[in-house]
């Protein structure tokens, strides 16, 4: 008895029809029934039958008390070679919030794809705060969050700060730092960025003044900045691709808001599972905030860790 007589068995139950079980396995219909019929043989019982000039299959006695075996069997394989699979790759499930996921860490993603580093990476993007309940329940390995809360059994370390940097149109304003009394608010597409970047907010403008629009992700930036004369204050990992994209520029403010801080999240017991897996994650992780030009030349800094 092997996968393939399993696989043919069941498709022919799951499908009720030799004929679809064949093109369901894309094989054809004389390779399911040789298949059929030589487990049917290993059994010493007949598992299904199929009346002449009929379609349609039935199954003995022997073949219904069979499927659940023939499940558990299938089941059981794929979990062989899973184990197999996890000896030379461990698998490494990061939860960030979507604007770390898409625009910071995604050099990062690739990077460790392009090597074929041993690990299988799972990346989930998640709004901050579930981001620790996750990790707490050991269903994400690591987290990355720009808002800290308080988590009994998770570490918060501060890993990097981005600097906030206007966006607008090309030739919107003079080139140059910009002052905030230069900016008709009325004009921004305004992103909440946490509470400190909010008190800088409102001592500038009036919070009684609504922007041109308020969003929530990031990733909707795009669609009202290409045909708007609008304006949006972003990190620099955002920032940079607008400018790469063209038909926009940058600028530095005057009066700065705070930077975003992100943050790296553990387990304060560590990942005793994967510890391998982990190790070559956070080897890839301090290689790139160490190596990407852009990230130091926008004085990205790495911090020191805190529990």
């Amino acid at each position: 008895m092997n996968l393939s007589e399993i696989e043919a068995f069941l498709a022919i139950v799951d499908s009720q029809s030799i004929t679809k079980a064949a093109e369901t396995l894309y094989l054809s219909q004389s390779t399911i029934s040789h298949r059929l019929k030589s487990l049917e043989k290993e059994l010493e019982t007949t598992l299904i039958i199929r009346g002449n000039g009929q379609r349609t299959i039935y199954l003995t006695p022997k073949g219904e008390e069979f499927v659940q075996i023939a499940r558990k069997w299938a089941a059981l394989w794929r979990d062989t070679q899973q184990f197999k699979t996890d000896q030379a790759f461990s698998s490494i499930t990061v939860g960030s919030a979507d604007s770390l996921n898409l625009y910071l860490f995604s050099n990062l993603y690739n990077r460790i794809l392009n090597d074929q580093a041993p690990i299988n990476l799972q990346i989930r993007t998640q709004q901050c705060s579930y981001n620790y309940m996750l990790l707490e329940n050991r269903e994400i390995d690591i987290g990355f969050t720009v808002t800290q809360f308080r988590y009994k059994n998770i570490i918060t370390t501060p890993l990097l700060s981005e600097p906030m940097f206007l966006v607008c149109r090309l030739n919107s304003y003079k080139p140059g730092p910009i002052h905030p009394s230069e900016l008709d608010p009325r004009k921004e597409l305004y992103v909440a960025w946490g509470s400190e970047y909010q008190r800088w907010h409102d001592y500038w403008w009036n919070p009684a003044i609504n922007p041109y629009i308020s969003i929530n992700a990031p990733s909707f930036l795009f669609n009202f900045m290409r045909n708007s004369d609008c304006w949006s204050i972003m990190p620099i990992s955002i920032a940079k691709v607008f400018e790469n994209m063209g038909g926009f520029e940058i600028h530095t403010i005057s009066e700065p808001p705070p930077n975003r801080i992100c943050y790296k999240l553990t387990h304060r017991d560590g990942n005793p599972e994967n510890p391998n897996g982990m190790e070559i994650f956070d080897g890839y992780l301090k290689n790139f905030l160490s190596s990407e030009e852009w990230i130091e030349n926008c004085n990205y800094s790495i911090a020191s860790s805190s529990k």
